[in-house]
């Protein structure tokens, strides 16, 4: 199973447990760039779906809360993230929307998490929120420097973000209001039960909070640990290879991991 389809059981999971304590949450997005992921999540919430009460739609209109973004996708125009390495443009596709039993709306569609009109959007962060890399730099450029700043006053005073915990700091320039810092597992592949519950827990503590302690009506979350912490889970081929070449190891792992984290040298998903 890739790391995407394992995300998605995580969500599915996550959602059980949470839903007889929704207080205030009506509409949770689940947004991503790239096609494929999207059609993986997708596929597995459509598999699951006797496990969770309530309406399915399944349309190929891209609708979000945000009326300037459903103009222009209806447009038919490109929805880009900040430029960066790896930067990806994307159009509408098919979109996937359950209404859960308590009247909670899930939607996942392909789209730019930093462009979603919503109260609040969770960041796939690391444990020192420096926002380097995949979707945490897309949200730190289109939130601008003071995001960044915000989040290492925060790390200065409280220490290290553990694994499925979060923080909360201002959205900058982003439409939202909050955005959440959440840290989700790195892939190993070694312990996937352990992994797999942190995983979800992630999910939980992100929804608890959103719906909780920021009081939001709506949120967009990025599929967590899908991106660069699952490149470990991805490239597990090393292991067997090291007791042979150690050298060879280490250079494989060098371009598969380290090479886009350069500054700073940390990951996130």
């Amino acid at each position: 199973m890739t790391p995407i389809k394992q995300v998605a059981e995580c969500v599915l999971q996550a959602l059980m447990k949470l839903e007889e304590n929704v207080k205030n949450l009506k509409e949770i997005h689940i947004v991503d760039t790239k096609p494929k992921n999207i059609t993986d999540f997708q596929k597995r919430f459509t598999e699951h779906l006797p496990d969770i009460p309530g309406s399915l739609k399944v349309s190929t209109s891209h609708k979000t809360t945000g009326d300037m973004m459903r103009k222009k996708q209806n447009e038919g125009n490109l929805v880009n993230y900040p430029a960066h390495p790896g930067a990806v443009q994307v159009t509408s596709v098919k979109e996937f929307e359950k209404m859960l039993s308590h009247g909670t709306i899930i939607q996942v569609y392909q789209g730019d998490i930093t462009k979603v009109q919503v109260d609040v959007i969770v960041n796939a962060a690391n444990e020192r929120l420096d926002h380097i890399g995949g979707v945490a730099y897309a949200i730190m450029m289109a939130a601008g420097r003071e995001l960044q700043e915000e989040s290492e006053q925060y790390v200065k005073q409280n220490g290290d973000i553990p694994v499925s915990k979060y923080a909360v700091t201002g959205s900058g320039k982003l439409p939202c209001n909050k955005v959440i810092h959440s840290v989700g597992p790195a892939w190993s592949g070694f312990k996937p039960s352990e992994e797999k519950d942190q995983l979800i827990n992630t999910f939980i503590n992100s929804f608890k909070c959103a719906d909780e302690e920021i009081k939001a009506r709506t949120m967009a979350v990025p599929p967590i640990s899908s991106g660069m912490y699952s490149s470990v889970f991805q490239n597990n081929f090393l292991f067997p290879i090291c007791h042979r070449d150690i050298s060879q190891c280490t250079l494989i792992y060098y371009r598969s991991v380290w090479i886009p984290h350069t500054s700073g040298g940390r990951l996130c998903s």
